[in-house]
């Protein structure tokens, strides 16, 4: 998603012959891996929630959006998430995560890493 502008640029071959379709289907899969908490676990299926996982998610959910995907195309409870990410995120992480996090947060919701 984020290099598809510059496949040709690059002279790079893509394997995959539609971009948009096949990063939903992606978006979807991991939605099926979103806990109740709204974070998500680090193998799909799991039930414990990881922090990192779930911040790179949010990160991908933030630049789908600023690519024009949609929430129906995403699929993915991003308000769930950003309060995840929020809450137990920004409670329960290192330092480093928690900087890392912040950035996540803000691109979810510009505006929002004011209130960290």
């Amino acid at each position: 998603m984020i290099f598809e502008d510059y496949i040709e640029v690059f002279e790079l071959d893509s394997r995959v012959s539609d971009n948009k379709r096949y990063i939903t289907s992606e978006l979807k899969y991991w939605s099926k891996s979103q806990l109740f908490s709204g974070g998500f676990p680090y193998w799909p299926g799991g039930v414990y929630d990881s922090i990192y996982v779930s911040a790179r998610i949010g990160h991908i959910c933030a630049l789908a959006k600023k690519h024009g995907y949609t929430d129906k195309e995403i699929g993915i409870d991003t308000d769930k998430l950003f309060r995840y990410l929020s809450n137990i995120g920004m409670r329960d992480s290192y330092t480093f995560q928690k900087a890392y996090i912040t950035y996540v947060l803000s691109l979810m919701n510009p505006g929002s890493a004011k209130s960290q």
